[in-house]
């Protein structure tokens, strides 16, 4: 059988939202594009089972928020665009 991949989740009341990898906040790997909120690479956030519906999701929050990444990274010091 299969391992399925575990990715972390915000809650927001029911609505599931994929954290995303980053390098923009100092020491907080995982952002959550919803809320703002981020977190420490090894915070224990919610983790779920990835699904074809939350990868793509992720990837849209991805796209999205690709600007805003790139300028946070810039003013905090880091000039690493993902």
């Amino acid at each position: 059988m299969k391992d399925h991949k575990k990715v972390p989740v915000h809650d927001h009341g029911g609505y599931i939202v994929p954290l995303l990898w980053t390098f923009s906040f100092p020491h907080h790997e995982w952002w959550c594009p919803y809320c703002g909120n981020n977190y420490p690479m090894f915070s224990s956030n919610r983790k779920v089972e990835e699904t074809p519906a939350l990868k793509e999701q992720a990837k849209q929050y991805r796209k999205l928020t690709r600007n805003y990444l790139a300028a946070v990274g810039m003013i905090k010091g880091r000039a690493r665009r993902e």
